[in-house]
């Protein structure tokens, strides 16, 4: 049984039960029993019961085996739906297989280790988490068999997996995209594409290859677990110019090929035309100074796109006319 016992419920059901037998029996034996009555007991039969039974969408001021914000005939939303999971398994979308059910979600976040199973089962290594994915290749939904063959997983693609392994890159290809997953699977057969030596010590095991530990993990509730340190740079996709042109301070192509960038073609920088700019000569005069902070120049420069790091549109320039102090706010 997958639902919950609520207590009360029982003591519920087995006093309708009881009341119903009884009154059929005293409705055989032509008994009257009288509503005031509360527990009758005789010497020749058990003691029983009295249920005042809620109808018409009322509760029963005398039924005081439930509160009666509780009562299910007063609130019939309240009352637990047994056909729920039995709608919910027909229908094959959210349908929630044993496969799924074995495993618990697990979330992750930038830099911190990761953990999948390894599936000696699966023939492709599978992933739900999207932040992993060096490339996606959509395509048309492929289903996979489970061990329920009343529900199929989808795989809405294929895509290449990048994970760091004691500060070493570590590439998974032709893996399936699963999103209904709540945790990645790495197929042992997959891993078995080329000769690899595994070594079990307690609940701890690592996997060698060329004699060379390349995987490590443990045993954890019958599972087998693989740990992997998730590199953040991995989770930022920016493979084109305009993006990182910005994001490094407008510097020039040659900056960019020499940190390895690869940049493609793209519009002028309107940004970096308005920074080479230059001023019409001031044709006025300023008053002499003779200390600082005699004179200063203000001015609020904005609003400006793409905004600052901290988030603002706007910034105020001074400069001090007496020492050409500058500061920028």
């Amino acid at each position: 049984m997958n639902s919950s016992i609520n207590p009360q419920q029982v003591l519920d059901k087995l006093s309708e039960l009881l009341q119903h037998k009884n009154t059929k029996t005293n409705f055989q034996k032509g008994v009257k029993i009288e509503e005031k009555s509360a527990l009758l007991t005789d010497s020749s039969s058990f003691p029983y019961k009295i249920t005042y039974i809620c109808r018409d969408r009322k509760n029963n001021p005398k039924n005081t085996i439930h509160k009666p914000e509780n009562c299910w005939a007063e609130h019939p939303e309240l009352r637990p739906n047994q056909n729920k999971n039995k709608r919910k398994s027909a229908d094959p979308e959210t349908h929630q297989t044993g496969l799924e059910a074995l495993f618990t979600s697990q979330e992750t976040t930038r830099g911190t280790p990761i953990s999948f199973v390894i599936d000696c089962g699966a023939t492709h290594h599978m992933f739900h988490n999207i932040n992993l994915f060096k490339d996606l290749t959509l395509n048309p939904d492929e289903k996979i068999a489970t061990s329920d063959p009343s529900s199929n997983l989808l795989c809405k693609g294929r895509v290449t997996v990048e994970i760091s392994v004691d500060n070493k890159l570590f590439k998974l290809e032709n893996c399936l995209y699963v999103p209904r997953l709540t945790r990645s699977l790495v197929s042992l057969l997959d891993l078995f594409s080329e000769p690899i030596t595994i070594t079990r010590n307690g609940l701890s095991f690592h996997l060698s290859k060329h004699d060379q530990q390349f995987l490590s993990g443990c045993i954890t509730k019958k599972l087998i677990i693989i740990k992997f340190d998730q590199p953040s740079v991995m989770l930022t996709k920016m493979s084109e110019k305009a993006p990182w042109h910005a994001q490094l301070g407008h510097p020039g192509d040659q900056v960019l090929k020499k940190l390895g960038l690869k940049i493609h073609n793209m519009n002028p920088c309107e940004i970096c035309a308005w920074g080479k700019m230059t001023s019409f000569p001031f044709k006025g005069n300023f008053p002499d100074t003779s200390m600082p902070l005699d004179f200063l120049h203000m001015d609020v420069v904005g609003p400006i796109s793409p905004p600052s790091k901290s988030g603002h549109h706007y910034f105020l320039t001074i400069i001090d006319q007496h020492t050409s102090f500058k500061k920028q706010i």
